[in-house]
């Protein structure tokens, strides 16, 4: 029985989803998802009234997404209608617009965290899989852009390390290395990410693959993977230079300890076999 079955006749339907990294034996998984990880989408129906009204906060998690369902057409009262508008209303701090889509008789109107779906109830399933499958894959590429972001000032912070190189830059390999496998997670995590954005799940269905692939669209994907992607190359390049750079001084500076030590050892030799030859207990 599908999520929607018990509730077609319901004139407006909501839903809380959710995503876990693995399978909840009590709960019934709304949607697998592969790409960009192995992750569960599950759904929880909720009041819409309740979830108009919560304004500020339109979930009790962060990576929670808030779906409803309305009837298309007259069936949905004008009074509705306007809470729809204030709900999907850009909010003080929110970073992106929203999409709208028109499929078929449906109109899908989706931003980080919450979507609403004008359309016949029998879509309800298929809309429920594209939100989800999409919002954790936007949800992921943004926060890679987040990560990078954040890159970004470190980086710059770092700059000195391309510069001549002292004694003291040593103590900055541990971070230099750091970063090294920071960069490596955000380079796998593009790769991914790109994958599951540019070839939609084949879990899902033909319409719920078309509005995924339009959701991209609109979502400015392809601009964004590529700008991720020439981002991720020049701190990727810099930190493999600054690695490569402190890796020859450290060889570089042991091998002049280790000549200087020799040096000393050689020197101090000398020295003992001077004074064995002509230290105060030579006999004359």
């Amino acid at each position: 029985m599908s999520l929607v079955d018990e509730q077609k006749n319901l004139q407006a339907q909501a839903w809380r989803i959710a995503f876990s990294s693995e399978v909840l034996a009590e709960q019934t998984a709304l949607t697998a998802i592969r790409q960009p990880c192995a992750a569960w989408a599950y759904a929880r129906a909720v009041d819409h009234a309740a979830a108009f009204a919560d304004l500020a906060t339109p979930s009790a998690s962060a990576d929670d997404v808030t779906f409803v369902f309305l009837p298309a057409g007259a069936v949905t009262p004008y009074e509705v209608q306007k809470q729809v508008e204030s709900w999907m209303a850009s909010r003080p701090g929110e970073y992106g617009g929203a999409i709208e889509i028109q499929f078929r008789s449906e109109r899908l109107i989706w931003r980080r965290r919450r979507a609403v779906c004008f359309g016949a109830p029998q879509s309800v399933d298929e809309v429920l899989a594209t939100v989800s499958h999409f919002s954790f894959c936007e949800r992921e590429l943004s926060r890679i852009e987040e990560k990078v972001e954040a890159t970004w000032a470190t980086l710059q912070n770092d700059t000195h390390l391309t510069d001549t190189l002292r004694a003291r830059d040593l103590k900055f390999r541990a971070h230099v290395d750091a970063m090294m496998r920071t960069v490596t997670a955000m380079r796998t995590g593009y790769v991914r990410i790109q994958t599951a954005l540019e070839s939609p799940a084949i879990e899902l269905s033909g319409l719920s693959r078309r509005l995924f692939a339009e959701l991209a669209v609109q979502a400015n994907v392809v601009d964004r993977l590529r700008l991720l992607d020439d981002s991720v190359e020049v701190i990727q390049d810099f930190y493999r230079l600054v690695h490569e750079r402190l890796s020859e001084f450290r060889y570089y500076f042991g091998e002049i300890r280790s000549s200087i030590l020799i040096i000393f050892v050689l020197v101090l030799e000398l020295m003992i076999t001077i004074y064995g030859i002509f230290g105060p207990g030579t006999v004359n």
